[in-house]
């Protein structure tokens, strides 16, 4: 069938249309599913540390020096109430860590865990405020486990679950990471709990499903693997009929169990939540 040129023509047309709406159509599925991000403030850096006393204090980029602090929901405000603008970072952070421990919300002991989180478009300030952070930690006699995150580009999504629970950035992102890892962990289950709680949650988890596998494989090897509880009984010299009796005896009567189970001694540094960056 012979196509003329007006014929051409309307085919080369509808297929710009279709190849037009088709594209048209992918981006707005592509808009819809992928999340939404927005890069962080240029012109300040916001350092969030966070326990059950939660709160964020924002910097002046270059000196470090506070220009507002916050605290979130469950905070109480003299806990940062003394903090004025225009002191150093470390020096914010000496006077926060000391009315944490003034107030009892911080024991000091390896057992509590902080989340340090920065958010700037120039990653060395992590790495700098990060150390800083430590130091006034040391210096004020805390064993206190400190796990960071840092932000360059804000999720929406997460931004929204922060708000709504009322809390930083920083623990929102965690708690969705967590989620992501592993699908046991709900995002607003474990934004609810204290730092030191989402570890030993996390932990927990981490040490079940690590059990589980290795139970799983043991038994799976030892399937129908006989494993006798006790020595066979070495066959007496008297002769050569009692040695093929003793031999059958031990064999006959061995117990079928495959022994006991394995132990497991896991450290919370072994497995689970480990340092975020």
């Amino acid at each position: 069938m012979n196509i003329n040129a007006k014929q051409k023509r309307t085919l080369i047309v509808v297929a710009a249309l279709a190849l037009v709406v088709i594209i048209a159509i992918s981006a707005i599925i592509i808009t819809v599913l992928s999340p939404k991000k927005t890069p962080v403030s240029s012109e300040y850096i916001t350092v969030t540390v966070d326990n059950e006393i939660s709160a964020s204090f924002t910097l002046k980029p270059g000196d470090y020096t506070v220009i507002s602090s916050k605290t979130y929901n469950k905070a109480h405000t003299h806990i940062v109430q003394h903090i004025a603008p225009s002191v150093s970072f470390t020096q914010a952070m000496d006077t926060f860590v000391a009315a944490l421990l003034d107030a009892k919300k911080l024991t000091g002991k390896e057992t509590e865990v902080l989340l340090f989180g920065v958010e700037s478009v120039n990653e060395a300030d992590f790495e700098v405020l990060a150390s800083y952070f430590r130091d006034v930690l040391k210096k004020n006699n805390c064993s206190t486990r400190v796990y960071s995150l840092y932000t360059k580009v804000k999720v929406d999504k997460t931004q929204e679950l922060a708000e709504k629970n009322e809390v930083s950035y920083a623990k929102a992102q965690l708690c969705t990471r967590l989620e992501k890892e592993n699908k046991k962990l709900k995002a607003e289950e474990l934004i609810t709990l204290s730092l030191t709680e989402i570890v030993e949650k996390v932990n927990g988890i981490a040490m079940e499903d690590l059990v589980g596998k290795v139970e799983s494989d043991t038994n799976e090897e030892q399937k129908n693997e006989f494993i006798p509880n006790r020595e066979p009984t070495p066959p007496s010299s008297s002769s050569s009929e009692t040695s093929s009796d003793a031999s059958s005896s031990d064999t006959s009567s061995g117990d079928s169990s495959t022994g006991t189970g394995p132990s497991f001694v896991v450290s919370p540094d072994d497995v689970g939540w480990g340092p975020l960056r």
